[in-house]
């Protein structure tokens, strides 16, 4: 109370405050030290969808096409090294202990030159000696160390042995692959368990029998066991992949529970059924009995249930749903060779509930003249004979298609050759946008929007209406909308608020107006 009095008489009582901070505060917020120290180790394993794993560079290529590839990383010497990896193995090896012709497809001249792989494609290009023995992705995480260090071509000589006795572990990228001490009283347990008689190589049973000794003999000195001087080993996280996407949730459960040698393995199977059958989550005996399938089943969802479900973030009620979600989508696939519905696109949903509901295609054939109205208006200045006719496009559906190019505009009167060959790729990227999303319809796909930029009078909305009469003439169903009301009332759509049911005149920005609306 003293100091505070004092202060108040001061100079210094009209200038800003400070306060007192310890040390460890000063740590923690200004150099961003952990408040909490932990011996805990976790390894994430993206388990969704390659396309969608944080590593993987989605990127157009000269066609158009969207392409996948694995992210990228300067590294001068590994291109060769990964080349001497592969190359060694088949010049001193036996074949059955060359890379798989999967193994070698994860690695080819496209990602030759990356550091940076997910930690499945990893998995797949662990050493061949490894394959078999140590199938489950959980294990190679947990029990073994990967060296950061990547062996050059004479370490790699040294390293190889036709001796699998004396043959070093090394990946696919050139790196060294050893169990962890601590984990080796595990790999004991899980290899007393496997059959010698499951074995298609002697190389196998030998490699077996000799890692059995070694950890029976304490694991000394031996090039086979890194000694983690008691470290504790990593904890292995797994993606988070819900069942809205059956699909997706059936490769997430392949992947965790699954035994494989790369998951091109699992993706180059001819059904479902038959990529779970390789997998060893349902026998491969007696897939075409009903009654067996039934029962593989039951034994698949107990597996989901107690290797899975416990390390998904649910609550009690949505635990309930998992369980019969996933009961539905494992008897789906295994009895009927189909996907629930719920997993189809939204438009092939929204035919389905069209079908159904009148007042929903009496609104649709509202909009739809409003929209033709529309489109019509701003291609006046296109001669009649190269525009559909109206009344067909009225009528168009995916069955009964009106044959039109919006490629064929002409070129308007003023209108420099620069223009037209910036207005024919914005069509062109337009029109095949629309065809990949007619392809919806027919096999499972996914098509990303389409964003088209200018200046004001650049001919944005001659472009877009040009797309929005192809895809009407495809059968698709067309809505436009704009933040203003004037705008979008001219596009012949409805305003952004009154087409989201937004609250007028509310302050915030519109994804909090739309998170309000959902919830």
């Amino acid at each position: 109370m003293n100091e505070k009095k004092a202060f108040e008489k001061s100079r210094q009582r009209n200038k800003p405050q400070g306060r007192f901070i310890g040390i460890p505060q000063m740590l923690h917020q200004l150099l961003g030290y952990t408040e909490v120290h932990s011996t805990m180790k976790f390894e994430v394993i993206e388990t969704t969808p390659f396309e969608y794993r944080s590593t993987t560079k989605i990127k157009l290529d000269r066609k158009g096409c969207l392409q996948a590839v694995g992210g990228r990383k300067k590294a001068s010497d590994l291109a060769s090294v990964v080349t001497d990896s592969c190359s060694l193995r088949k010049a001193r090896l036996p074949a059955e202990r060359h890379f798989t012709g999967n193994q070698q497809l994860l690695f080819q001249p496209t990602n030759m030159a990356a550091s940076s792989y997910d930690k499945i494609t990893l998995f797949g290009l662990r050493p061949v000696e490894l394959l078999k023995l140590f199938p489950l992705v959980r294990q190679y995480y947990e029990w073994f160390v990967k060296s950061d260090k990547v062996l050059s071509r004479d370490e790699i000589v040294a390293g190889l042995n036709v001796d699998v006795r004396k043959c070093l572990w090394i990946d696919g990228l050139g790196r060294k692959v050893m169990l962890r001490k601590q984990a080796a009283p595990l790999a004991a347990k899980w290899l007393r368990e496997l059959d010698d008689n499951a074995f298609a190589h002697d190389y196998m049973r030998q490699l077996k029998h000799h890692l059995l000794a070694i950890i029976e003999d304490g694991c000394e000195n031996s090039s086979f066991i890194y000694d983690d001087d008691g470290e504790d080993m990593p904890i292995v996280v797994f993606s988070r992949v819900t069942l809205n996407r059956g699909s997706n949730f059936l490769l997430h459960m392949m992947l965790v529970l699954g035994e494989f040698d790369t998951e091109l393995d699992l993706r180059a199977a001819g059904s479902m059924k038959d990529s779970l059958a390789m997998a060893k989550l349902i026998p491969a005996e007696d897939l075409r009995n009903e009654d067996a399938l039934y029962e593989y089943g039951k034994i698949l969802l107990s597996k989901v249930v107690h290797q899975i479900l416990p390390l998904q973030p649910v609550t009690m009620p949505a635990m309930d749903e998992f369980i019969v979600k996933s009961d539905q989508l494992i008897q789906s696939i295994l009895l009927r060779d189909t996907i629930p519905i719920t997993d189809m696109p939204a438009c092939i949903l929204a035919d389905i509930f069209n079908q159904k509901t009148k007042e929903l295609e009496k609104e649709w054939m509202t909009r739809r003249e409003s929209q033709l109205d529309s489109m019509f208006a701003t291609l006046r200045m296109v001669p009649s004979h190269l525009l559909p006719d109206k009344k067909a496009v009225m009528e168009a559906t995916k069955e009964n298609e009106v044959k039109w190019d919006p490629l064929s505009l002409p070129q308007a009167e003023g209108q420099s050759d620069e223009s037209v060959t910036e207005q024919k790729m914005a069509l062109s990227i337009g029109v095949n946008a629309v065809n990949r999303y007619c392809k919806q319809f027919r096999c499972e796909s996914h098509t990303k929007g389409v964003l088209n930029n200018g200046a004001p009078g650049a001919g944005k909305s001659f472009v877009l209406q040009a797309e929005g009469l192809f895809a009407m003439c495809r059968g698709l169903r067309v809505m436009s909308t704009s933040l203003m009301a004037v705008r979008s009332n001219a596009l012949g759509g409805l305003h952004l608020h009154r087409f989201f049911k937004w609250q007028v005149g509310k302050k915030g920005n519109l994804f909090r107006l739309s998170e309000v609306r959902l919830y």
